[in-house]
C-alpha cells in the first residue's frame, strides 16, 4: 500500500537526544488520532502540484525551518478537532532505521507546548527481530517525551499490517511474532499499548476467531480501511467489533474513513472507492457516533498517493471544515453556528451521459428558521442550462440533500459551472463553486470536490485576456475585489502554471523548470534572467552536506549537489532571450535556451535533466495586497491546443477563494453529433472491486424511483469538442521519457526497448520479454473515440500475440495479431451484474492480414453505438458495442498478455488516442 522513498533528510533533520521528562497520559483521554503520512510533510507543499491536482493549502515558505511548518501543521490539526498523529514507519529491506522515523522528534518538538500526541505506526514487518532492536530504540529516545502518547506504563504503538495473511509467509505478522515483540519490549523497560488494525482485506469478513485466540496481543482494535475493501459494511463491522471489544475488555477505536482514489496523474495507486460526495465519511462518523467511543481514528490525514487526506486541499478544503464539526462532536462538545453553513460535493470530471450528482451538507446551527438552497449550472459561455430545485435543510443537525442531473442533455458544453443560493430567514448568498468538466473519453482528475460555501467569496469582477503567439503567452487580467487579495493564480489544465506578479518587467516572461538526473554537483547561472524562487524536497536553502553545498539559490543563481532527495524546481523570469547555463563540477559550461528547452519540453546531457512543467513553487511568493486594478504576466508556454483551458483562483487575506469559469482562448466551442451511453453509472458506482460492501445499497439521497435515469440507453447527441482528451505518443525525444505530444501524460521506458523507426526516429521495440505500462486510466472507456498505433511486427503465426493488454475490470480495449495476420479488437466490460468475475467480451476482427516486417496503421473508431476497425485506412469490419460501461482500475501494458495469448514481438509507433 505504500511507497516510500528515505530521504536525504534523514541527514538533514536534527539528531535524535534523550528526553526524559514523563510521556503523555491518555488512557482516559477522548482522542480523534488520524494516520499521518510524514513523507508528506508541509515543508514540501510548494512542489506537490507538479504531480498532485490536488495539492495542500498550508504555505510553507522556503525561509522557515522545518519545525516551525511542523508545528503550523499540528495547530491546524489541533483547530480541526484533532488530538493526535499516528506517524507511518515503514520497515527498511536493507533493516536499517525504519523509513521516515527520523521525523518521530521532529513532530515531537512540533508538538512541544501543546497537548496533542505524536506517536508511531507500524507498517511493513521485515522481521519481529527488527522490530524490537528500532522500537527500543524510538522509544528509549522518544517514548518518554511529553507529547508521546501512553496508557499507563505502556507506550502507545499502532500498526498498520498486524495480522493480515498471518499464514502467507515471513512477510506477515504472525501472533508468535508479536508475543515475541511483546516479550522483548517488556524486558526492555518499554512495555507497549499495541492498537491493531483488524480491516479485513478484500472481500472478505472480520476474523473474530483470531482475535479470540490472541487476545494477549493487543489492547486496542480498528480497521484501518474497512469501507474500501470488505465483504460487510462498516455499520456491520463496527457493530461485530464494539461487541467484541466489550466482551473481552479491549478498546475498540472506530474509523472515518472518507473514500480512496490513488493519484492517477504520477500512476500511484489507480484503485478507486467511492466517496460518495460527502457520504461515506458522514456515514463512518454517524456509526461510531453510535458508540461514544473514547478513541476514534481518522483515514488519513494528509495522504496525497492515496488521497485519503481531510487537510485542506485545492479541491477540498471542506473536508477539513467538516472534521471540526465531527471531532468535536465525537468528543461530545458539538459545534453550533449562528448563520448557515452549507458545504457542497461533486465530481470535478464526468462523462457525457452519466448522471452527475451534487450534495449539500448542513452544519449544525441555533437558528430556527428552516435553510433552503436551490442553485444552477451555467455552461461554458455563462448560460444557465439547468435549475437545481431548492431543497431544505434543517437547521439543528447534519442535513444532507442532494441533486441528479443528467448530463446527455447538456453534452454540448465541456464545463459547467455550479451556483449555489443559501436562504434562511433574512439570510440569503449566493456563491459560485469550483468548475464540473465533461470529459469524452478518460478521467484525469476525478477528485471529489468538497468545499464550504462560506469560504467562497462573493463573485469578483473581472476581465481575463488570453493570447499566444509563439511560444509566448500573454495574460492580462483586470480585477475589482471588495476583500484585499492575497494572491491570484492562473490554471491550465487544472493545473497552476503562474501567479500575477506585479513586480515582473514588461518584457519578462516566466519559466517553470523541474531539475532531474543529476549526480554531480551543478550550478546554473542566468542570462537574460533571473531566479524569482526554488525549491528542493527535503531540504531548506542554505543546506550543506559533508562541505558540500546540498541546496542554495540567489536571484543570479542555482545550486545543487544533486537530485538523490526528490523533487527540485525553479520558477524563472526571463527576456525571450532567456538562457541556463549550467556549469558542471569540471568548470564545463553548457548553455540551455529556454526558447529551446520549450519547444522540445526537456533537455538531458551527462550533468542534468531539465524539463518544464506546472509550477514547482507554489505559495512562495510575497502577498499581492490588492482589491483592484490591472495586473499582466507573460510566459514560456508550449504550442497550445484547442482543448486547452485556463481559469484564475482569487484568494483573500483571510483565506476565503473564487474560481472563475474556464476560458478556451485556442478554439470555439463546436460540437459533433455522437451517440453516448446514458446511464447512472459513474465513477462512484460500487461495482467490480470498488467497495464490494456498498453494491445494492442507494447511491444518492433522492429515491431510485425520481432518479433521471432508470436503466442504461444510448442516444445520439451533439458533443462539445472541447471535452475530447487527447494523448499522441510519437516516442521520438531525447532520452527515454516518451512525451505526450497533446497532453500531459508522459511515461518512462527503458532506453534499451527504443529502436530506429525506419523514417529517422524512434519506436518502441517489444521482445516478448519487456513491458511498457502506461499512466494510470489513460485508456478510452468503452473505447470511445479514436485510437490509432502503427504497428511493424517481428513474425506472424504460432500463437496469437497481444500488442495491447488491458487488465483489472477497466472497461477498455485489448488489441491482438491472430496467427493469420489478422487483428483483432476485443472489449472487455462489465455489465450490470456487479461481479468483478463476470467480464464480458465484444470481439471484431479484420477481414485482411497484415504482413511481418511491414508497417501497418491500425485505427479505431468508437461510440457507443458502434465500434470500426481500420487497417491502412480501410474499414475492415464494426460491431455493435453493448450499453453498458464499467469504471474500475486496470492498467494498458504494452508487452503484456491475455490467457491464451504471448506478448507480441516487434515495433510500436505513433500511439495516439482522441476522445472522440
Amino acid at each position: 500500500m505504500r511507497k516510500v522513498k528515505l530521504f536525504l533528510g534523514i541527514i538533514l533533520s536534527g539528531t535524535v537526544s534523550l528526553i526524559t521528562v514523563p510521556g503523555a497520559e491518555v488512557g482516559n483521554r477522548k482522542m480523534v488520532w488520524a494516520h499521518n503520512t510524514p513523507w508528506f510533510y508541509p515543508a514540501n507543499n510548494p512542489g506537490y502540484p507538479v504531480n498532485y491536482y490536488n495539492f495542500p493549502l498550508q504555505e510553507s515558505k522556503v525561509t522557515e525551518n522545518l519545525i516551525a511548518s511542523l508545528r503550523e501543521e499540528v495547530r491546524i490539526a489541533q483547530e480541526n478537532g484533532l488530538d493526535g498523529f499516528f506517524l507511518d514507519f515503514g520497515g527498511d529491506p536493507h533493516e536499517g532505521i525504519p523509513h521516515w522515523s527520523f521525523r518521530l522528534p521532529d513532530y515531537l518538538k512540533a508538538a512541544s507546548g501543546t497537548d496533542f500526541q505524536i506517536g508511531l505506526c507500524i507498517d511493513t514487518k521485515i522481521s519481529a527481530d527488527y522490530w524490537i532492536k528500532w522500537l527500543k530504540k524510538l522509544l528509549s529516545a522518544n517514548g518518554n517525551h511529553p507529547n508521546y502518547p501512553k496508557v499507563g506504563h505502556k507506550y502507545v504503538v499502532c500498526t498498520y499490517q498486524f495480522l493480515h495473511g498471518e499464514k502467507a509467509g515471513s512477510r506477515s505478522w504472525r501472533r508468535e511474532d508479536w508475543r515475541k515483540l511483546h516479550a522483548a519490549m517488556n524486558e526492555a523497560g518499554y512495555p507497549i499499548y499495541l492498537i491493531g488494525n483488524v480491516a479485513p482485506t478484500p472481500n472478505t469478513d472480520l476474523n473474530l476467531k483470531q482475535l479470540q485466540e490472541t487476545l494477549d496481543i493487543y489492547d486496542c482494535l480498528y480497521m484501518f480501511d474497512s469501507p474500501a475493501h470488505a465483504a460487510k459494511a462498516p455499520e456491520y463491522n463496527n457493530r461485530l467489533l464494539a461487541a467484541f471489544c466489550q466482551t473481552n475488555n479491549k478498546r475498540f477505536m472506530p474509523t472515518l474513513h472518507p473514500g480512496y482514489l490513488g493519484t492517477w496523474s504520477r500512476n500511484e495507486n489507480d484503485f478507486y472507492n467511492p466517496f460518495l460526495c460527502f457520504d461515506s465519511l458522514y456515514r463512518t462518523f454517524a456509526d461510531a457516533k453510535k458508540y461514544k467511543p473514547e478513541w476514534t481514528h481518522i483515514t488519513t490525514w494528509n495522504d496525497l498517493n492515496e488521497t485519503t487526506g481531510l487537510n485542506e486541499c485545492l479541491f477540498t478544503f471542506g473536508a477539513t471544515h467538516t472534521l471540526k464539526f465531527y471531532s468535536k462532536d465525537l468528543k461530545g462538545t458539538p459545534l453550533l453556528v449562528k448563520k448557515p453553513d452549507v458545504l457542497v460535493s461533486y465530481l470535478h470530471e464526468i462523462l457525457p451521459g452519466e448522471v452527475l450528482r451534487l450534495e449539500a451538507l448542513s452544519m449544525p446551527t441555533s437558528l430556527q428558521d428552516d435553510i433552503t438552497i436551490s442553485g444552477i449550472l451555467r455552461d461554458i459561455d455563462g448560460r444557465t442550462v439547468y435549475k437545481l430545485p431548492a431543497k431544505k435543510l434543517s437547521p439543528g443537525c447534519y442535513a444532507r440533500t442532494d441533486w441528479l442531473v443528467p448530463t446527455h442533455r447538456l453534452a454540448a458544453t465541456p464545463v459547467l459551472q455550479p451556483e449555489f443560493t443559501v436562504n434562511s430567514g433574512k439570510y440569503r448568498v449566493t456563491r459560485k463553486s469550483i468548475p464540473i468538466y465533461l470529459v469524452s473519453s478518460w478521467l484525469q482528475n476525478p477528485v471529489t470536490v468538497n468545499v464550504p460555501l462560506n469560504r467562497i467569496t462573493a463573485d469578483i469582477p473581472h476581465t481575463l485576456k488570453l493570447a499566444q503567439q509563439g511560444n509566448r503567452l500573454d495574460a492580462t487580467l483586470t480585477f475589482n475585489s471588495p476583500d484585499e487579495l492575497k494572491r491570484i493564480m492562473l490554471f491550465r489544465n487544472d493545473r497552476p502554471v503562474g501567479v500575477f506578479v506585479p513586480e515582473l518587467a514588461g518584457n519578462e516572461m516566466l519559466l517553470n523548470v523541474l531539475l532531474y538526473s543529476m549526480s554531480k554537483p551543478v550550478r546554473i547561472t542566468f542570462e537574460n534572467g533571473r531566479l524569482l524562487h526554488a525549491f528542493r524536497e527535503g531540504t531548506q536553502k542554505g543546506a550543506k552536506w559533508q562541505n558540500t553545498i546540498f541546496f542554495d539559490y540567489g536571484k543570479d543563481f542555482f545550486q545543487a549537489a544533486d537530485s538523490s532527495s526528490g523533487l527540485m524546481a525553479m520558477t524563472l523570469a526571463g527576456t525571450q532571450e532567456l538562457k541556463l547555463i549550467v556549469t558542471n563540477e569540471q568548470g564545463k559550461e553548457t548553455v540551455v535556451p529556454a526558447e529551446k528547452l520549450i519547444r522540445e519540453q526537456r533537455f538531458v546531457n551527462q550533468d542534468l535533466g531539465l524539463c518544464t512543467s506546472a509550477v514547482g513553487t507554489v505559495f512562495l511568493d510575497k502577498p499581492l495586497k490588492m482589491k483592484q486594478g490591472e495586473v499582466k504576466f507573460s510566459m514560456f508556454a508550449a504550442n497550445p491546443q484547442p482543448t486547452d483551458n485556463f481559469y484564475l483562483r482569487f484568494e483573500t487575506l483571510d483565506g476565503r477563494y473564487f474560481f472563475t469559469q474556464p476560458l478556451y482562448p485556442f478554439a470555439t466551442n463546436q460540437t459533433v453529433n455522437r451517440s453516448i451511453l446514458v446511464t447512472r453509472e459513474t465513477l462512484e458506482t460500487s461495482k467490480g472491486g470498488n467497495a464490494p460492501a456498498f453494491r445494492g445499497e442507494p447511491d444518492s439521497l433522492t429515491s431510485q424511483k425520481d432518479c433521471p435515469v432508470s436503466k442504461n440507453f444510448v442516444v445520439k447527441t451533439p458533443v462539445s469538442v472541447l471535452s475530447a482528451r487527447g494523448a499522441v505518443w510519437d516516442f521520438d525525444g531525447i532520452d527515454e521519457i516518451i512525451i505526450d505530444r497533446y497532453g500531459d501524460r508522459n511515461f518512462r521506458v527503458n532506453a534499451k526497448m527504443l529502436a530506429d523507426d525506419d523514417h529517422g526516429g524512434r519506436a518502441l521495440k517489444l521482445d516478448g520479454t519487456s513491458r511498457v505500462t502506461l499512466p494510470s486510466r489513460l485508456w478510452p472507456l468503452s473505447g470511445f473515440g479514436t485510437t490509432e498505433l502503427s504497428i511493424k511486427p517481428d513474425m506472424i503465426g504460432g500463437q496469437p500475440q497481444t500488442i495491447v493488454y488491458k487488465g483489472g475490470w477497466y472497461d477498455g480495449l485489448n488489441l491482438n495479431l491472430l496467427p493469420d495476420g489478422k487483428i483483432e479488437v476485443i472489449r472487455c466490460y462489465i455489465a450490470d451484474s456487479y461481479s468483478e468475475k463476470d467480464i464480458r467480451m465484444q470481439t471484431v476482427r479484420s477481414k485482411n492480414s497484415i504482413k511481418a516486417r511491414e508497417w501497418s496503421k491500425i485505427r479505431i473508431e468508437a461510440d457507443h453505438s458502434t465500434l470500426k476497425l481500420f487497417i491502412n485506412g480501410k474499414q475492415e469490419s464494426s460491431v455493435k458495442q453493448a450499453p453498458f460501461r464499467s469504471h474500475g482500475n486496470g492498467r494498458v501494458i504494452l508487452g503484456s498478455a491475455m490467457p491464451g495469448c504471448i506478448p507480441y514481438k516487434g515495433l510500436i509507433d505513433n500511439l495516439s488516442l482522441h476522445g472522440l
